[in-house]
């Protein structure tokens, strides 16, 4: 019998991608993923007569704590159950470079994740602002900034913890972004940096300034990356 080949690294990411994507469409977490995208929506209805920046800072508080449970429902589950269980029996009879196991569910995942999340900005934006959302524009294109890569920095933090407690990874994960890094997220100082809800809030807050923006940038995509790297250097041991 001949030796089937190994796969290369994009070619099996593509491939586990598309059964990740079509497993994800057949799961209640999909419809987790609606409800919660629909909470800063409700919260804005509630609060109309708050002054419109007051209350879409509100808006984004509320958004944040919801992308901090949908992607661990969403992402977690999905690589933790893979790993722990090893359904995905192909995964393990073909030779492919064990990193794209995490980028094939990225790959189907995260844009999920992103029209979830975009959503929740984009609904309570007419609602917040309502005929003056011409006037307001950049909060939303700020908010969407912050779906794109706040978005890419939490599913790297869940990664990396889905790695490590694959049996525990989505109530692990949800444990540490609402109350390790978003509590650290509400301190003023250095300690706040190393926390990716702080910075995706300070995207999507009204601006203070452009360099502050370009500097929380920066920061989610060094923290995406550190988090990455343990993911993929977990999983390279992982038998």
């Amino acid at each position: 019998m001949t030796a089937r080949p190994p796969l290369g690294g994009v070619e099996a990411s593509l491939a586990l991608g598309k059964v990740t994507l079509t497993r994800a469409l057949r799961t209640r977490a999909l419809w987790v993923g609606f409800v919660v995208a629909f909470l800063p929506e409700l919260f804005a209805g509630s609060a109309l007569r708050s002054p419109e920046i007051t209350q879409w800072e509100g808006v984004v508080r509320i958004w944040i704590q919801c992308l901090g449970v949908l992607v661990p429902v969403l992402l977690a589950s999905s690589i933790g159950e893979e790993l722990e269980e090893k359904t995905m029996t192909y995964l393990w009879s073909r030779p492919l470079p064990r990193w794209s196991i995490l980028t094939g569910k990225l790959t189907a995942l995260v844009p999920l994740l992103w029209a979830f999340m975009a959503a929740a900005l984009l609904l309570p934006w007419f609602t917040v602002f309502g005929q003056a959302t011409a006037g307001h524009g950049e909060l939303l294109t700020r908010g969407l900034i912050a779906v794109v890569v706040g978005g890419v920095a939490v599913a790297a933090v869940t990664t990396a913890l889905a790695t490590l407690a694959p049996r525990y990874g989505m109530a692990l994960s949800i444990a540490y972004l609402l109350f390790v890094d978003g509590a650290l997220a509400q301190f003023d100082g250095s300690v706040s940096k190393i926390s990716v809800l702080f910075h995706t809030r300070q995207l999507a807050y009204p601006p203070e300034a452009v360099e502050a923006a370009g500097t929380s940038v920066v920061w989610l995509v060094a923290l995406a990356t550190a988090w990455m790297t343990v993911a993929v250097l977990r999983i390279r041991r992982f038998e």
